[in-house]
C-alpha cells in the first residue's frame, strides 16, 4: 500500500515537472507567427509593402526569442534541481506525498507562495 502511494507519488511529481518544462516551449503566440499581424494591426489597413515588412521582422525576431525561451527553460530546470538540493530526503519524500494529494484534489488559494518582502525572515 505504502509502495504504491510513492510509486503514485513520483509519478504524478514526473508528471507535473514535465508538464512544467511543456509550458516553458509553447508555441508562440498568433500575434507573433509569420504571415500573422499583430492584434488589431488587421483595422489600420496595412497596404501590402507594409505586411511584408511586418512578416521581415516577426521573422527575424523569432529565431531570438525561441533562443531566449530555450534558455529560460534551461535556466528554470536548472533552478529546479538547485533547489531539491537544499531539502532533506524526508522533506522531498513529504513534497511528493502534497504534491500526490493536490494533484487528486486541485489547489487551493493557500498553495500561492507568499512574497517575501525585503527584511522578512
Amino acid at each position: 500500500m505504502l509502495g504504491r502511494r510513492i510509486a503514485l507519488g513520483s509519478v504524478l511529481v514526473g508528471a507535473l515537472l514535465a508538464a512544467g518544462t511543456l509550458f516553458g516551449e509553447q508555441q508562440p503566440a498568433a500575434s507573433k507567427a509569420k504571415g500573422r499581424l499583430p492584434l488589431y494591426w488587421n483595422k489600420l489597413g496595412l497596404s501590402e509593402e507594409q505586411r511584408k515588412k511586418v512578416s521581415a521582422i516577426q521573422a527575424e525576431y523569432k529565431d531570438k526569442i525561441d533562443a531566449l525561451k530555450k534558455d529560460i527553460s534551461r535556466l528554470e530546470d536548472e533552478e529546479k534541481k538547485e533547489l531539491g538540493k537544499i531539502l532533506t530526503d524526508p522533506q522531498r519524500e513529504e513534497l511528493k506525498k502534497i504534491i500526490a494529494n493536490k494533484a487528486l484534489s486541485g489547489p487551493s488559494p493557500d498553495d500561492k507562495p507568499k512574497e517575501q518582502k525585503p527584511g522578512d525572515k
